[in-house]
């Protein structure tokens, strides 16, 4: 028998021990246990229980719940939410310090948050507009009381999406006479090596069906999240060298968008023919690309196909706008850095700076007077008229 640590409990009404209470409670109350006979339509787990009780935790994409049911009424045991960047509820993310009403924002997708239903501390100094995409940098690099606050703001994430790394993930299928079907009839799409025109890259070759139905699209669609910015496509498409004497004339290649078709043509295996495609007017969205090949003026047999150079170029805004802060906080107590930043006297300010790295600080003293926080702050960018002034990096 191993020897157990007894814990005190400090306050179980604490956000933590309240949510472990909870689903404790659930438990041993109805003796929940998976319920491996009944349907879960689409929910991650069903329990059931005594009494007719039944418990589930269903994932939305963006909201992961855990509900107890009992009759007609329902009990929400916890809620984390994650994959988005900024969520209306009225519940709200734990000593969280950007909200405004109940929006809560800066959230990173790749991280999952609590829940609760503690009201927000409207009364510390905390962010209540930042732009699309940007997040609150925690650990060390935000911190708010209600003598210092120091915040800082992370850029929103540039990286581009690797086609060929992602294929496994993408979704294959046919077309016929614009109906789309499982991916089969002979289609095939793969990772690796094309020669178009005596030149040979690695590319995604794909081959449009032909056993039973010729004159079908293969297509290969992924679902691609564009950050804010302005978005590109790059790529270039071409037949492979090998089929160009079994198949006659061109093959169409296609660019689908959302469903629709921003970017097509007849190739013939002479070159790789580089184009792109401006994917801006979905900033910050996530969208469906779908990469076409059918065998064209050329048919009903086609050849191989293929796409290579697959690049998603982002430019990303320089800097951000607006930023605001909700405090009653000094002008003379405010330092930014990361560029020359404009503060006005009021209880939301508004500060703007370079986008690359942006971090601010809103430093509150409030038993100090005016002329002690002068000396206090005597060599960190404070001007001695109590006018705050930024700190360059």
């Amino acid at each position: 028998m191993l020897s157990t640590l007894r814990t005190p409990v400090t306050a179980a009404t604490q956000p933590d021990m309240a949510r472990y209470l909870n689903a404790i409670h659930a438990f041993e109350n109805y003796a929940l246990a998976p319920a491996w006979d009944t349907p879960w339509n689409g929910a991650g787990m069903v329990y059931k229980g005594s009494g007719g009780a039944t418990a589930s935790i269903t994932d939305t994409g963006t909201l992961i719940q855990f509900s107890l049911q009992q009759g007609a009424s329902s009990t929400t045991l916890y809620q984390r939410v994650h994959a988005i960047n900024q969520i209306d509820s009225p519940s709200s993310v734990p000593n969280w310090p950007a909200f405004t009403g109940t929006m809560t924002m800066g959230l990173d997708p790749s991280v999952q948050y609590w829940l609760d239903s503690t009201p927000k501390n409207t009364s510390l100094p905390h962010v209540t507009d930042l732009p699309a995409g940007a997040k609150i940098g925690l650990g060390a690099g935000t911190l708010v009381t209600p003598q210092f606050s120091y915040f800082t703001i992370v850029p929103p994430s540039s990286a581009g999406f690797d086609f060929f790394a992602n294929l496994w993930l993408a979704n294959l299928g046919i077309t016929y006479q614009g109906q789309d079907y499982p991916f089969g009839d002979g289609a095939t799409a793969f990772g690796g090596m094309l020669t178009v025109g005596g030149v040979t890259r690695p590319a995604i070759a794909a081959f449009p069906p032909w056993m039973t139905k010729p004159g079908g699209d293969v297509f290969i669609e992924y679902t691609v999240p564009l950050p804010a910015g302005s978005s590109t496509l790059n790529f270039a498409a071409g037949m492979d060298d090998s089929d160009s004497g079994q198949h006659q004339g061109t093959m169409t290649f296609k660019v689908e968008v959302n469903g629709t078709v921003f970017w097509e043509q007849d190739l013939s295996p002479d070159a790789w023919q580089p184009a792109s495609v401006d994917l801006s007017a979905w900033s910050g969205q996530t969208v469906k690309i779908r990469f076409v090949e059918n065998p064209g003026p050329g048919g009903p047999y086609a050849a191989f196909g293929g796409w290579s150079t697959l690049q998603l170029s982002t430019a990303s805004p320089s800097y951000f706008d607006p930023i605001t802060i909700s405090s009653t906080v000094a002008t003379s107590n405010i330092i930014a850095t990361g560029g020359v930043v404009g503060v006005k006297q009021r209880k939301r300010e508004r500060l703007r700076s370079p986008f690359q790295r942006l971090c601010f600080a809103v430093r509150e003293f409030v038993a100090a007077t005016r002329r002690q926080n002068r000396r206090r702050l005597r060599g960190r960018a404070v001007c001695r008229c109590g006018c705050a002034r930024a700190v360059p990096i």
